[in-house]
């Protein structure tokens, strides 16, 4: 683990990243050394900053991934017209969203987002909503479980 410690450090990756990095996401660090090289090499190579924080969430979602998971995600961005600088620039602002829930962007909006929302904003309205929900999860979930 010092090693690969040491090689964030050589990328100037501050020491509050480092650390929120080794206690939040241990197993990016306790992976084999060529694996964890190979994935710091790939994020920087997507364009995050070592100096950012972003540059440990994208790490943290690089090394979780295949390379066939991330094309296949990719693609699914693609077929909505983005071009790679567009996904890229997406990942880069918030890696963690874009690799867990692109299947958002293929739902309808006239069939399944405008009339959830409008159904969110009226059970908001009334406080009827006694959990909370990421507005994604209500979006994604099937209809018969939406309505109950």
């Amino acid at each position: 683990m010092l090693l690969k410690i040491s090689v964030l450090r050589a990328l100037e990756v501050p020491q509050s990243s480092i650390s929120v990095l080794v206690s939040c996401h241990p197993c990016v660090v306790c992976q084999k050394p060529e694996n964890f090289n190979k994935d710091v090499e790939e994020v920087i190579s997507l364009g995050f900053n070592p100096t950012t924080l972003a540059f440990v969430n994208g790490l943290q979602v690089i090394s979780k991934m295949t390379k066939s998971t991330w094309e296949h995600k990719k693609e699914v961005y693609r077929r909505w017209g983005w071009t790679e600088d567009e996904i890229l620039l997406a990942f880069r602002k918030k890696p963690t969203y874009l690799a867990r829930v692109p299947g958002v962007l293929t739902l309808s909006l006239e069939q399944r987002i405008i009339p959830r929302c409008s159904v969110i904003r009226v059970l908001m309205a009334k406080g009827l909503l006694k959990k909370k929900f990421t507005l994604s999860s209500l979006l994604i979930t099937i209809d018969s479980y939406f309505i109950s």
